[in-house]
């Protein structure tokens, strides 16, 4: 098993033709892997979070400032959604699993034939998962996963996958199996030790249609949604941007996304199977008994046109997996709605109401991309189980679909979060340096606003007149001046910065002409500084040509 934390395209930002590029790399990728088939968790964690980075103010005026939005970020409900892509590679199993055992002890083993044949026979009788490989091996496969792994990851570089690995790897997996773990958790993971040690203890208790979740002292309500796998509860053309507002939802969710890929041996199996289903049904029964009694001939009966069709599209697909054009695989949705927490029973009813209003809403939202959901009763268990990376197993309701067709309902990007803390001043300056301010969006995730990209500081600022940039300028200056050490410079036009430079203690200077006060600079008092003498040399030059003298080279010397 592999995880991998990654960020894609912002979905405002992110033109068609991006976005189409990453569904097509995101298909290909799960074509290509249908030769050794893995089975994918894409997996979205939205929580609410309530971290506020800053530092102390400069003055009382601009400390009020920042008070006041602190006060007003911690009221609102922000959230964050985390990004997770989970890869499990399944043993072979069958006579796959034969051949490749067989091929290991003559190639690897160096092992006589019958010997290769005696343990090539044990490994198919066994257990089909449970301790499949030999220990010489898992080195060899676990290669064979690495080189998958390498090429997924180059055929999707706009995800920028990170790899998680120990602690973080651990923290993943409590996260999945718990509802109640904190956002950014971690937990030890021994390589020596099977993963589930990382798995969470809490309790949970199947209700009606909700799931009741215990542990830790908190307890919190889980309400299951899933599609169910019938053509009919599914859109006519499943669109990229279907489920995007189900990432914006108000409240905590958990989006599971779970692919395993069929071999190609496999997809035909079940092709061929769905192909003479409707071949079979093509001709009702009085049709089949007419085409009897005339020798067989069909000819002269009236075909069912929808069955014909269908079969006719199914024989298509067969053609082109045969060709390597498509591939198919057993796709599963679910989404679980979180309520608040909460510690005493008195707050119970409430959170368990919250719980179900969120629910409805993502059952709205799914309506509105043309699904058909249904919350899950008897199945709540095996569907949040169904989230755990490695627990696919578990799910109950299973669709055979296409890969470009998963690949489109995919969140295969991501809001933006911004940038929390400024990582080139905080390098510059040894200590943390936070972002400008958190601006809300219509996500509800909160956009960390910085003027710098690396190592490059600037803004621009372009609108309509009347329209709030000298606010949202002066908001950004004052708020910069947390950075210890911060020189702010404005060059006003009409005096919109006077007051907010006058309340911050800081000093406003008129040059107009209708100035009550005047103000005088000297730059001679640079001569002090030898590195300022060229600048002064260059300025009395030009100071002697504007009152019409000409500085000879003689002067120059």
């Amino acid at each position: 098993m592999a995880a991998f934390e990654f960020e894609g395209p912002d979905v405002d930002s992110a033109a068609d033709a991006r976005i189409l590029r990453l569904v097509n790399d995101c298909a290909r990728s799960l074509r290509e892997s249908s030769r050794r088939p893995l089975t994918v968790w894409w997996i979205v964690h939205r929580r609410r979070v309530a971290d506020y980075y800053t530092l102390p103010m400069p003055d009382p005026v601009s400390q009020m400032v920042e008070d006041k939005r602190r006060e007003q970020y911690e009221a609102s409900t922000n959230y964050v959604n985390r990004h997770y892509l989970v890869f499990t590679m399944p043993p072979e199993v069958g006579l796959n699993r034969f051949a490749a055992r067989f091929k290991h002890q003559i190639n690897h083993d160096r092992v006589n034939g019958f010997t290769a044949f005696i343990d090539a026979t044990k490994a198919y009788f066994s257990d089909q998962y449970a301790f499949a490989y030999a220990g010489s091996e898992l080195e060899e496969q676990v290669a064979r996963f690495e080189d998958m792994l390498r090429g997924i990851a180059v055929s999707n570089s706009d995800l920028s996958l990170k790899r998680m690995v120990g602690d973080a790897f651990g923290g993943l997996l409590r996260r999945c199996s718990s509802l109640l773990a904190d956002d950014g958790c971690r937990a030890s993971l021994n390589t020596a030790q099977f993963l589930d040690v990382s798995l969470a203890s809490d309790e949970i208790t199947p209700g009606d249609a909700f799931l009741r979740v215990d542990g830790g002292g908190q307890t919190r309500y889980a309400f299951c949604t899933g599609i169910p796998s019938h053509r009919d509860n599914w859109p006519e053309i499943v669109q990229p941007r279907a489920l995007d507002a189900l990432y914006s939802i108000q409240g905590e969710i958990v989006v599971s996304h779970v692919f395993r890929i069929a071999s190609s041996s496999q997809a035909q199996k079940y092709l061929t199977s769905v192909r003479r289903y409707h071949d079979n049904r093509k001709l009702n029964l009085r049709a089949v008994m007419g085409s009897a009694a005339n020798g067989g001939d069909t000819s002269n009966a009236r075909p069912n046109l929808a069955r014909a069709k269908a079969a006719s599209h199914t024989q298509d697909l067969l053609d082109a997996l045969s060709m390597n054009k498509v591939a198919f695989g057993w796709y599963n949705f679910t989404v679980l709605s979180l309520s608040p927490r909460f510690s005493g029973e008195d707050k119970a009813f409430e959170s368990f109401l919250a719980g179900q209003r969120l629910a409805t809403q993502v059952e709205s939202v799914l309506q509105g991309a043309k699904y058909v959901p249904v919350r899950e009763t008897m199945n709540s268990v095996s569907a949040f189980a169904s989230t755990t990376p490695g627990m696919w197993k578990e799910a109950s309701r299973w669709a055979f679909v296409r890969t470009d067709v998963v690949a489109r309902q995919l969140p295969l990007r991501s809001v933006s979060r911004g940038a929390p803390i400024n990582q080139h001043l905080t390098k510059e300056m040894g200590r943390l340096i936070p972002a400008i301010a958190p601006l809300p969006t219509k996500h509800g995730i909160a956009y960390w606003f910085t003027t710098w990209l690396g190592p490059l500081g600037h803004m621009l600022v372009v609108g309509l007149s009347r329209t709030g940039k000298t606010i949202f300028v002066t908001l950004c200056w004052t708020l910069a001046r947390k950075v210890p050490g911060t020189d702010v410079f404005i060059l006003d036009k009409d005096n919109s910065n006077r007051i907010p430079v006058m309340l911050q203690n800081g000093e406003y200077i008129d040059y107009s002409a209708k100035a009550t006060q005047k103000a005088r600079a000297n730059p001679m008092t640079l001569l002090d500084s030898e590195s300022h003498v060229r600048w002064l040399t260059r300025w009395v030059e030009n100071l002697a040509r504007v009152r019409g003298y000409e500085p000879s080279a003689d002067d120059q010397d």
